[in-house]
């Protein structure tokens, strides 16, 4: 790895050194000879295309991989990891669809850091499906692939040795049973049995971030 770094910091300063040199060369010209003022433009417009470089190649990187262009992307997986923990335990506005659009939004934003794989998400993942895939008569569930009915073993994140949810959900200040948690008229539920649960192979945003 420190040969590696060390390698792409000899490309980053050869770069910055040949980009210094071709502003010095156009100062040089311009004010026909060295001065201060050529000296420090030389500078100013080094960083300036540095910066804008390093725009570029994000901009790339980001078209490449299905991240949104203009989004502010956080730095921190942790804080990414409590978000998506915050929908899990207490839901989403539009409901199960509704997360389901958010997190395939997350896994396509930050694919490098594998969230779709979190065991915290597969095992509310696995639990939300296990849930609705034992009341057909109710949900409408297909893959969003093809739209042929949801089958469990053609979901790449549906993972049945996930662990159990609800050592990750939150705790409760009184008591109800699983009837009245997962009812299905709630709200996060209410959108899947209605309109049908388009699951499977075409969710968790691009296919090279799930066959990984």
């Amino acid at each position: 790895m420190k040969k590696n770094n060390s390698g792409w910091c000899l490309v980053t300063l050869s770069i910055l050194l040949a980009v210094y040199a071709g502003w010095f060369y156009v100062a040089y010209r311009m004010q026909r000879g060295i001065t201060a003022t050529g000296f420090f433009l030389s500078i100013f417009f080094t960083i300036c295309t540095f910066v804008a470089l390093c725009a570029v190649i994000e901009l790339i990187w980001r078209h490449k991989n299905g991240v949104d262009l203009l989004a502010t992307l956080e730095t921190d997986p942790e804080k990414v990891k409590e978000h998506m923990l915050f929908i899990m335990q207490w839901g989403h506005p539009e409901g199960i669809v509704g997360a389901m659009r958010e997190f395939n939004e997350i896994f396509r934003n930050y694919p490098e850091w594998n969230l779709h794989r979190w065991e915290v998400f597969r095992a509310w993942y696995k639990h939300e499906i296990d849930h609705m895939t034992e009341k057909p008569d109710i949900y409408v569930m297909k893959m969003k692939a093809d739209g042929s009915s949801y089958i469990k073993e053609n979901d790449p994140l549906y993972d049945s040795d996930a662990p159990d949810w609800d050592q990750f959900d939150r705790d409760h200040s009184h008591d109800y049973d699983d009837d009245e948690a997962l009812s299905d008229s709630s709200p996060n539920h209410k959108t899947a049995a209605t309109d049908g649960f388009m699951m499977g192979v075409g969710f968790g945003a691009a296919d090279n971030i799930l066959n990984k």
